[in-house]
């Protein structure tokens, strides 16, 4: 076992969290998140899927789930994630599993202004990098 509590470890999750927010996004939608865009990211440990801390709301609102390939192979026991985006493609949602190690839960919003004020961690695209 590793301590995961590093700050490292977290601003490292977390930056990725935020790429692969905006590709995701752009893969569903055609749309760029524009650098005033805000998106947030939270990881959780296998640990804490044991334990229930994953909000069981995550899944029900990650409803769409493609099926992911690599030649004649499906990927879901290595990389799998769900998803939900507003009609207006303004807003989006993924929930990301790697394996049964850690999942990264993501919320895209395309326009700035406190969607996500509530919340201390908020990314833009760009920053981070």
């Amino acid at each position: 076992m590793i301590s995961l509590q590093d700050q490292r470890i977290h601003d490292a999750v977390t930056a990725y969290g935020t790429k692969l927010g905006c590709a995701l996004h752009y893969l569903h939608t055609g749309r760029i998140i524009p650098a005033t865009g805000e998106i947030i990211s939270r990881w959780f440990s296998n640990l804490d899927a044991i334990e229930g801390k994953i909000p069981e709301s995550a899944f029900h609102l990650a409803r769409e789930i493609p099926e992911l390939h690599r030649g004649n192979r499906q990927l879901h026991d290595q990389f799998s994630y769900g998803f939900a985006i507003t009609d207006d493609a303004r807003l989006g949602f993924y929930l990301t599993t790697f394996r049964q190690s850690f999942a990264i839960a993501i919320g895209v919003s395309t326009e700035s202004g406190g969607l996500f004020e509530e919340i201390d961690e908020v990314q833009h695209p760009l920053h981070g990098q």
